[in-house]
């Protein structure tokens, strides 16, 4: 998960983790554990078929994404109430999917598809 993270993100992780701290006042530590828990949720969507990769090529409603995920499953993994969870959301989540266009739209930018749905690579 973290290699992924990183192809995906990059230096961008780290961003994302300050803008939970100081936007939805998450603790560092707490937000050190959300975001890989929504790249985690995420993944398994698209590895479920509950998420299409190129539903992400266009618009996406991110309400809509946001309904698909489980706020209380990310709570319980980053140590957040829900509540905190869904206001983490709305704070990342748009930037998340950014990058995923932006990857998505470069052919993956060199991301291995398989790794990233949890086949074999």
């Amino acid at each position: 998960m973290d290699e992924m993270l990183n192809s995906l993100l990059g230096g961008e992780l780290e961003q994302l983790k300050g803008k939970l701290s100081a936007k939805a006042e998450f603790p560092s530590d707490k937000a050190q554990a959300f975001v890989p828990a929504i790249v985690e949720q995420v993944t398994q969507l698209f590895g479920s078929g509950s998420l299409d990769l190129t539903s992400l090529m266009g618009d996406v409603d991110i309400g809509e994404l946001t309904e698909k995920l489980d706020p209380a499953q990310l709570a319980a993994k980053a140590g957040v109430t829900e509540d905190e969870a869904k206001a983490g959301l709305g704070e990342v989540l748009p930037d998340l999917l950014a990058k995923a266009k932006s990857a998505l739209g470069g052919g993956l930018g060199g991301l291995d598809l398989g790794s990233l749905l949890g086949g074999d690579s």
